[in-house]
Protein backbone atom coordinates (compact mmCIF):
# COMPACT_ATOMS: atom_id res chain seq x y z
CA UNK A 1 0.00 0.00 0.00
CA UNK A 2 1.70 3.26 -1.04
CA UNK A 3 1.54 6.11 0.97
CA UNK A 4 0.63 9.53 0.68
CA UNK A 5 3.20 11.95 -0.81
CA UNK A 6 3.02 14.12 1.99
CA UNK A 7 3.30 11.09 4.95
CA UNK A 8 6.93 9.55 5.64
CA UNK A 9 6.78 5.58 5.58
CA UNK A 10 6.61 4.53 9.87
CA UNK A 11 10.37 3.27 9.54
CA UNK A 12 11.80 7.13 8.31
CA UNK A 13 9.73 8.48 11.32
CA UNK A 14 11.48 10.06 14.14
CA UNK A 15 11.88 7.62 17.54
CA UNK A 16 10.17 8.43 20.38
CA UNK A 17 12.13 10.49 23.23
CA UNK A 18 12.40 7.09 24.95
CA UNK A 19 13.64 5.30 22.49
CA UNK A 20 16.41 8.25 21.03
CA UNK A 21 17.73 7.61 24.71
CA UNK A 22 18.09 3.80 24.99
CA UNK A 23 15.32 4.19 27.86
CA UNK A 24 13.40 1.36 26.61
CA UNK A 25 12.37 -2.29 28.46
CA UNK A 26 11.75 -5.43 26.64
CA UNK A 27 8.38 -7.08 27.79
CA UNK A 28 7.16 -10.31 27.06
CA UNK A 29 3.87 -11.14 26.72
CA UNK A 30 2.43 -14.62 26.78
CA UNK A 31 -0.83 -13.09 25.92
CA UNK A 32 -1.98 -13.86 22.24
CA UNK A 33 -3.37 -10.71 21.64
CA UNK A 34 -1.13 -8.52 23.32
CA UNK A 35 -2.32 -5.39 25.42
CA UNK A 36 -1.88 -1.56 25.19
CA UNK A 37 -0.14 0.10 28.18
CA UNK A 38 -1.89 4.01 29.23
CA UNK A 39 0.14 6.14 31.46
CA UNK A 40 -2.40 7.24 34.06
CA UNK A 41 -1.92 9.72 36.87
CA UNK A 42 -3.70 10.11 40.15
CA UNK A 43 -5.77 12.95 40.41
CA UNK A 44 -8.34 14.42 43.28
CA UNK A 45 -11.49 15.48 42.69
CA UNK A 46 -14.65 16.58 44.38
CA UNK A 47 -17.92 15.63 44.01
CA UNK A 48 -21.58 15.56 45.46
CA UNK A 49 -22.52 13.07 48.12
CA UNK A 50 -25.79 12.02 48.32
CA UNK A 51 -27.52 13.54 50.97
CA UNK A 52 -26.13 16.93 50.17
CA UNK A 53 -22.45 18.21 51.22
CA UNK A 54 -19.62 16.96 49.25
CA UNK A 55 -16.85 14.63 49.14
CA UNK A 56 -13.16 14.56 48.33
CA UNK A 57 -12.03 10.97 45.83
CA UNK A 58 -9.07 10.44 44.02
CA UNK A 59 -9.31 8.73 40.35
CA UNK A 60 -6.66 8.03 37.79
CA UNK A 61 -6.79 10.08 34.80
CA UNK A 62 -4.90 8.60 31.22
CA UNK A 63 -2.20 11.15 30.18
CA UNK A 64 -2.10 10.03 26.77
CA UNK A 65 0.82 8.22 26.44
CA UNK A 66 0.43 4.84 25.38
CA UNK A 67 2.73 2.05 24.37
CA UNK A 68 1.38 -1.35 22.43
CA UNK A 69 2.60 -4.35 24.14
CA UNK A 70 2.48 -7.29 20.91
CA UNK A 71 0.61 -10.77 21.64
CA UNK A 72 2.26 -13.96 20.14
CA UNK A 73 -0.45 -13.76 17.62
CA UNK A 74 0.77 -10.22 15.88
CA UNK A 75 1.76 -10.92 12.34
CA UNK A 76 5.27 -8.59 13.02
CA UNK A 77 5.67 -9.83 16.68
CA UNK A 78 9.44 -11.22 17.96
CA UNK A 79 8.36 -14.85 18.76
CA UNK A 80 10.36 -16.35 21.47
CA UNK A 81 9.06 -19.82 22.92
CA UNK A 82 5.50 -18.69 22.56
CA UNK A 83 5.85 -15.57 24.10
CA UNK A 84 6.06 -12.10 22.56
CA UNK A 85 8.69 -9.54 23.22
CA UNK A 86 8.27 -5.61 22.52
CA UNK A 87 10.70 -2.74 23.41
CA UNK A 88 8.62 -0.39 25.15
CA UNK A 89 9.27 3.34 27.09
CA UNK A 90 10.53 2.60 30.20
CA UNK A 91 8.42 5.50 31.83
CA UNK A 92 5.42 4.06 30.14
CA UNK A 93 6.21 0.36 31.88
CA UNK A 94 6.99 1.44 35.07
CA UNK A 95 3.73 3.56 35.52
CA UNK A 96 1.33 0.98 34.45
CA UNK A 97 3.62 -2.01 36.34
CA UNK A 98 3.27 0.30 39.36
CA UNK A 99 -1.31 0.44 38.89
CA UNK A 100 -1.39 -3.03 37.84
CA UNK A 101 1.37 -5.07 40.04
CA UNK A 102 -1.47 -7.02 41.72
CA UNK A 103 -2.97 -7.70 38.06
CA UNK A 104 -2.95 -11.86 37.64
CA UNK A 105 -1.38 -10.60 34.49
CA UNK A 106 1.59 -9.42 36.59
CA UNK A 107 1.85 -12.12 39.23
CA UNK A 108 1.41 -15.36 36.84
CA UNK A 109 4.58 -13.90 34.72
CA UNK A 110 2.27 -13.08 31.50
CA UNK A 111 3.51 -9.93 30.88
CA UNK A 112 7.38 -9.18 32.23
CA UNK A 113 9.39 -6.26 31.44
CA UNK A 114 13.29 -6.41 31.93
CA UNK A 115 16.09 -3.53 31.22
CA UNK A 116 17.88 -6.47 28.82
CA UNK A 117 16.63 -8.26 26.25
CA UNK A 118 18.55 -10.96 27.01
CA UNK A 119 16.73 -11.46 30.59
CA UNK A 120 13.17 -10.83 28.33
CA UNK A 121 14.20 -14.07 25.90
CA UNK A 122 15.49 -15.76 28.94
CA UNK A 123 12.03 -14.98 31.06
CA UNK A 124 9.79 -16.21 27.42
CA UNK A 125 12.02 -19.64 27.91
CA UNK A 126 10.72 -19.71 31.43
CA UNK A 127 7.35 -19.61 30.83
CA UNK A 128 7.08 -21.60 27.65
CA UNK A 129 4.91 -24.43 29.09
CA UNK A 130 3.33 -22.23 31.14
CA UNK A 131 -0.88 -21.68 30.23
CA UNK A 132 -2.90 -18.33 29.65
CA UNK A 133 -6.27 -20.00 29.90
CA UNK A 134 -6.34 -18.77 26.06
CA UNK A 135 -4.72 -20.86 23.83
CA UNK A 136 -7.75 -22.91 21.43
CA UNK A 137 -9.59 -26.24 22.29
CA UNK A 138 -8.54 -29.15 20.38
CA UNK A 139 -12.27 -30.04 19.93
CA UNK A 140 -10.66 -33.83 19.48
CA UNK A 141 -8.96 -33.97 22.66
CA UNK A 142 -10.57 -31.54 24.96
CA UNK A 143 -8.71 -32.75 28.08
CA UNK A 144 -8.93 -30.28 30.70
CA UNK A 145 -9.99 -27.28 28.91
CA UNK A 146 -13.58 -28.04 29.66
CA UNK A 147 -15.42 -27.49 33.14
CA UNK A 148 -16.27 -30.73 35.13
CA UNK A 149 -20.01 -30.57 35.60
CA UNK A 150 -21.64 -32.39 38.34
CA UNK A 151 -25.50 -32.58 38.13
CA UNK A 152 -27.53 -35.07 40.72
CA UNK A 153 -30.51 -36.26 38.95
CA UNK A 154 -34.07 -35.62 39.99
CA UNK A 155 -34.37 -38.94 42.13
CA UNK A 156 -31.64 -37.68 44.02
CA UNK A 157 -29.27 -40.52 42.99
CA UNK A 158 -26.38 -41.10 40.28
CA UNK A 159 -24.24 -38.12 39.35
CA UNK A 160 -23.86 -37.14 35.71
CA UNK A 161 -19.95 -35.92 34.25
CA UNK A 162 -20.02 -34.46 31.33
CA UNK A 163 -22.94 -36.91 29.89
CA UNK A 164 -21.85 -40.00 31.12
CA UNK A 165 -23.81 -41.60 34.00
CA UNK A 166 -22.01 -42.67 36.27
CA UNK A 167 -23.51 -44.28 40.08
CA UNK A 168 -26.76 -45.71 40.36
CA UNK A 169 -30.13 -45.06 39.66
CA UNK A 170 -33.52 -45.61 40.30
Amino acid sequence: MAQPPNQQPDRDRAPSPAAATGNMVSVACKLPHGLILRAQTKQRRTGAQMGGGTQEFEIYEPTGDQAVVKGYLHPQALIVDGAAITQVPRDIWENWLELNKTSDLVKGGFVKGHDRHEFAVGHAQDVARVRNGLEPIDPDNPGSRLPKTRMVGPSGQGVVELGIERGTTA
